[in-house]
């Protein structure tokens, strides 16, 4: 489900982890949200729908099959059983989550790759920062010059501060 992802995302690039992350990681990081010269940047990419299936008994051989980060739609924990209503609740927490980001000034760059479902489109071009960071990518090629665009595009940014 999109909307987890990119909220471990924000997670990377958010300061309230700042020296929460262990190791070798130097305690400053990850910097401040208004640090100069430094932009946070999130791509998004997906090839599917977020959707909700639920097997009463998971799949044959395997009962968990279809257990998620929300365990079961039957568990009602997005607040519902109803399998559509709960994508819809996935969706709505996704935008929030983008909406969020943007207001930080996080830069997301939205990708649908090989995707025909007008309501997925809209949903990851209302995630994007703007109309001008969402692609549609139907092709392998189309996506290898998506990923050019947003490099240069990035690149640009940099040198012009």
């Amino acid at each position: 489900m999109a909307n987890l992802g990119l909220a471990w995302g924000w997670r990377v690039l958010s300061p309230t982890w700042q020296g929460l992350w262990g190791g070798a990681t130097p305690s400053e990081l990850p910097l401040d949200y208004d640090t100069p010269l430094m932009d946070k940047v999130a791509i998004m990419l997906t090839d599917g729908v977020n959707q909700w299936y639920d097997w009463p008994t998971g799949l044959p051989n395997n009962p968990d099959a279809d257990y998620t980060a929300y365990g079961r739609v039957s568990e009602g924990r997005l607040g519902t059983v109803n399998g559509g209503a709960a994508t819809t609740e996935i969706n709505n927490r996704m935008l929030a989550v983008c909406n969020s980001m943007k207001t930080e000034g996080i830069i997301i760059f939205a990708i649908t790759f090989r995707l025909n479902n007008n309501a997925t489109q809209d949903l990851y071009r209302n995630c994007a920062t703007s109309p001008a960071h969402y692609f549609d990518s139907p092709s392998n090629d189309e996506l290898q010059d998506v990923f050019h665009e947003i490099g240069n595009e990035l690149t640009n940014l940099r040198l012009a501060q």
